[in-house]
């Protein structure tokens, strides 16, 4: 292809998402209320790449008509018995256009125009009360109208975005830029999640998404996305999404060009607040690790950083640590660390909050020792807010544990200890959250031990891997591991995983000769199923024992 031949390509294509059809163009302003399609609906959805007006007489060829031009004819001195209209529905066929206008009374059109509109798919439209010059010039308008509007709302977006500074804040960023956006604009996380904007610009199947970034078609809406990346070589972990209602090609040409030149604006935005928060984060972790080592009472240098903070440990102090496994990594921790403080506070549980690459540590502090009611409502307060955040994150499972209170310093290293304890079973549990307090623990403290053994982690990874490497799905390890819990009850395993009983049998069937243990010995059917708590625990949360 030559040089002329791709600069005429590319001008095509820019002509292209710059058309609107013909079935567009009747749902516009410039025609009155008695404006109709007489035939030729075949037709309705072909571009229009221009509008011109023409007299209806005897010199109209298809040499004085354009390729996907509108062509609209004024009909006022046309007489009944002549077939002028089928001549200029002819020409306008012959010359490319789009779609013939008639302005002229309907009883001045002849039969046999209908049914040559209806041959040649060219929709005839009538247009009784219509001026012509002033209905070309409106709807013309109309269809050269994308450039404009794409050049003036992208021109609007700079002007605002160096309008509103550099220093100024994420959320002001994106509000400036969803004014200039012809629909919901919204920010969202690596799991659909909206972090900034309104829901309603996120798309449903956000799987779809995830896999390739594209536009997503939910009925007569649009929903355009573009992909964000904060780093290079890191993967993708949020996108901005705008939803458009029977959007145009240009309008949606118009929203990825937006979405462009916002990308860069919100994720510079992003960066600045990534840096500011892994600088807090390094310093809050770094005060943490002093209170854990600190022997005794805390030295000046520790005392003017927890006064920096804001933080109190002289009082009676209650640990609670958080685990996170699922879709986690230490950038969603966070980024995730505003919102759980939110729902914290509004469970009313104000503290420190720390962030660690696997999750937080939280404790509180009061002046008077806590009352065993206060305590039990901790639990479920704790577990209100713990919840509020996986149900914003599918695939995140967040593991809490709670220590007992003591008094002081080395009371709160105590209650945090025994916090992690408690949070290591609570995630062994499995399910997508949980809450375990220290003290309800009972027989499954004896059971910590072997979780957090790499000895029994090395015994159940060798003991479940012919199922694991037979298991490209993971159903067969979750079979497994729901079978043992309901006591080897097929029709419960079956109603738990919403299969048939019979799949159960069969899969409980395969096990039997995939392992190496006697599943009807009471010894060893336990030592499996310590292995698969084993296992989940070692994966993070994923049902699938590490092939690594």
């Amino acid at each position: 292809m030559s040089a002329g031949d791709s600069r005429l390509s590319a001008s095509r294509r820019k002509e292209e998402l710059a058309a609107v059809t013909v079935r567009q163009l009747l749902g516009t302003h410039p025609w009155s209320q008695s404006a109709v399609v007489l035939a030729g609906d075949a037709g309705l959805d072909r571009r229009v790449g221009d509008v011109i007006a023409l007299s209806l007489d005897s010199r109209v060829k298809a040499d004085r008509i354009s390729v996907d031009a509108l062509v609209v004819f004024d009909g006022r001195s046309l007489v009944s018995d002549n077939y002028q209209v089928d001549m200029a529905i002819r020409a306008a066929s012959e010359g490319g256009a789009s779609a013939v206008v008639l302005c002229a009374q309907r009883t001045l059109v002849p039969l046999s125009a209908f049914k040559l509109s209806e041959k040649l798919r060219l929709p005839l439209i009538l247009e009784p009360e219509g001026e012509v010059l002033r209905l070309a010039e409106g709807l013309r308008a109309i269809v050269k109208q994308p450039s404009v509007v794409r050049s003036d709302l992208l021109l609007l977006l700079l002007e605002r975005l160096d309008s509103a500074g550099t220093a100024a804040s994420l959320d002001r960023v994106f509000e400036t830029i969803a004014a200039c956006f012809p629909g919901p604009l919204a920010l969202a996380g690596p799991d659909g999640s909206t972090i900034l904007g309104d829901p309603a610009g996120v798309p449903q199947d956000w799987e779809e998404v995830r896999q390739v970034p594209i536009d997503v078609f939910e009925g007569d809406d649009v929903i355009v996305t573009r992909p964000l990346t904060l780093a290079p070589n890191e993967p993708v972990s949020y996108w901005l999404s705008v939803r458009l209602d029977t959007p145009t090609a240009a309008e949606r040409s118009l929203a990825s060009d937006l979405l462009l030149m916002s990308g860069w604006y919100v994720s510079s935005r992003m960066v600045q607040n990534r840096l500011q928060r892994e600088r807090d984060a390094r310093f809050r972790l770094g005060v943490l690790s002093a209170i854990l080592d600190t022997a005794e009472r805390a030295e000046a240098p520790l005392r003017r950083q927890l006064a920096t903070l804001g933080w109190h440990v002289d009082g009676w102090c209650t640990g609670i640590i958080l685990q996170v496994s699922g879709e986690a990594d230490p950038l969603r921790v966070l980024m995730l660390t505003e919102e759980l403080n939110r729902h914290l506070v509004e469970s009313g549980l104000r503290g420190p909050l720390v962030e660690r690459p696997d999750g937080w540590t939280f404790w509180l502090t009061e002046s008077k020792e806590p009352t065993p009611e206060r305590l039990s409502s901790l639990s479920a307060r704790l577990q209100h807010a713990v919840e509020m955040v996986v149900e914003r994150a599918p695939r995140l499972n967040i593991h809490a544990g709670l220590g007992r209170t003591y008094h002081g310093l080395n009371g709160l290293q105590a209650s945090l200890s025994e916090a992690k304890e408690a949070s290591v079973v609570a995630q062994a549990g499995g399910g997508r959250f949980g809450i375990q307090h220290i003290d309800a623990l009972g027989v499954r403290r004896i059971l910590l031990g072997w979780y957090a053994s790499e000895s029994f982690a090395a015994f159940a990874s060798s003991l479940l891997a012919p199922v694991v490497d037979n298991d490209a799905d993971g159903q067969l390890l979750t079979t497994l591991e729901t079978y043992l819990d309901f006591e080897s009850s097929a029709t419960l395993t079956a109603a738990s995983l919403g299969v048939h009983r019979n799949t159960v049998i069969n899969r409980v069937e395969r096990l039997r000769t995939l392992l190496t243990v006697d599943l009807d010995d009471p010894e060893e059917r336990l030592a499996v199923q310590l292995a698969c708590r084993v296992a989940k625990l070692k994966d993070g949360g994923d049902e699938r024992l590490s092939r690594d």
